[in-house]
This record gives C-alpha cells, structure tokens and sequence, in this order.
C-alpha cells in the first residue's frame, strides 16, 4: 500500500480508530507485561501493572491495567465519604501478589516498609507471572480486571 492508498488524517472515524477490545463480562488468562511505580499526588505510592493476553482470540494482545495504591485515603462515593485504611491496602496488595505468584510470594530487602522502593521490587518480580481474571468495565470505559484467580485455583 502506498500513501495514495491510505486515507487522509480527517477521513478516519471514532469507530475505526477504536482499538480496544471489549472483554467486560469475559475471563481471561493475562501475563503481566510491566510494572511501573509512580506516587499520587497526596504523596502515596502506587503500582501499576500492564497485562498481556494469553491465548484465544486475542492472544498477546493488550490486557487490562491494574493499580495498587498503598497510604491511607478518603474519597467520595455515591455522596458518601469512604477511607481506605494503610491496613486494607496493604491487605489488597499482599493479597494480589499472592494470587499473581501463586502462593510463592516475592522476596522484599525491607517486608515492613510500604513505600515505592517495597512496590519496586515487588513489580520487578511479578512481571511473566500469569494469573486468570474476570474482567469488568470501569467507570472511564476500559477494561478493568474484576477478580484475580491463581493459576492453580480457576474460577469455575
């Protein structure tokens, strides 16, 4: 094809340049790609995990982002003010990383200090981990992962 053949900037519409992939409602093997950390902010740190699609139709293609936020937080919700505590996202986070590990966990230079430099390592060693997840819509429209299942425990 050559640049005569291709449409002009203005000609492409919303619906062709849509390339995500609808998968809310679906469970889907996904690998994670990569990690990165990065820091609300409020100053709390956050882990956020790209993923992979494993197998079926759309093998290799892009999965659903994940994030882990760990501090204490308070937002609002349906006209309700909600906290998170440090405890519940330290629970959440610890409780993923065993999922996404399949109960082998990951080695941590400090296991008592939940910080950047805790989600570095722990993003590190996650990467090529597999791990099954239903997938939802979020609120913004993209693909979100629902519930995370081990490898060795599926969904039934």
């Amino acid at each position: 094809m050559n640049k005569d053949e291709v449409k002009g900037f203005y000609d492409w519409t919303a619906e062709e340049l849509d390339t995500s992939i609808k998968l809310a409602g679906t469970v889907q093997e996904l690998e994670v790609a990569e990690t990165s950390v990065g820091t609300w902010d409020d100053g709390r740190p956050h882990l956020d995990i790209s993923t992979r699609i494993v197998g079926g139709d759309y093998d290799g293609l892009f999965g659903p982002r994940h994030t882990l936020t760990l501090g204490e937080s308070t937002f609002e919700a349906r006209g309700k003010s909600v906290t998170v505590s440090l405890e519940q996202t330290v629970k959440t986070l610890v409780n993923f990383v065993n999922i996404v590990t399949d109960g082998r966990g990951v080695k941590l230079s400090n296991p008592n200090r939940y910080d950047a430099q805790m989600l570095e390592e722990i993003g590190s060693q996650l990467v090529g981990n597999h791990f099954i997840s239903s997938i939802k819509e979020n609120k913004k429209g993209y693909n979100a992962v629902s519930t995370a299942y081990s490898m060795s425990k599926p969904p039934k």
